[in-house]
């Protein structure tokens, strides 16, 4: 009996359903799949909008959110830590985060997108 009970029947039943034990199994399973799937469908329209070029914002949310973890994860590591501390006496700062988020988005989406967000951005600071 893995977490069911039984009601003499030899049948496993959730204790706080009282449904059997492979209905709700069943159940959290099919579930897990439609929330799987729900997710995979808001990731793909997502990767639509960025590729479309109508999710720069999001693309920026996302840059920066992907910054803010690797200055979190280098703070917490001791050979970041000593790099760092190296880097500071020598009155550098280091700004490697959006460098290398940057490069990995570059080399998911391509240098098409970057171009053509920065000639969209152009476009709307020129001349009026």
């Amino acid at each position: 009996m893995a977490g069911g009970a039984s009601l003499g029947t030899g049948i496993e039943v959730d204790p706080v359903t009282m449904q059997p034990m492979l209905q709700v199994e069943e159940d959290r399973r099919k579930k897990d799949r439609e929330r799987h799937l729900r997710i995979m469908r808001e990731g793909q329209a997502l990767g639509a909008e960025i590729v479309a070029g109508t999710g720069g914002g999001v693309l920026k949310v996302v840059l920066g959110l992907l910054e803010s973890r690797i200055d979190e994860l280098m703070g917490q590591d001791p050979h970041c830590q000593a790099f760092l501390s190296v880097l500071h006496a020598l009155n550098y700062k280091a700004r490697i985060a959006p460098r290398k988020a940057e490069a990995k988005i570059r080399s998911i989406l391509g240098d098409e997108f970057f171009n053509a967000e920065n000639k969209a951005a152009r476009e709307d600071s020129g001349p009026k």
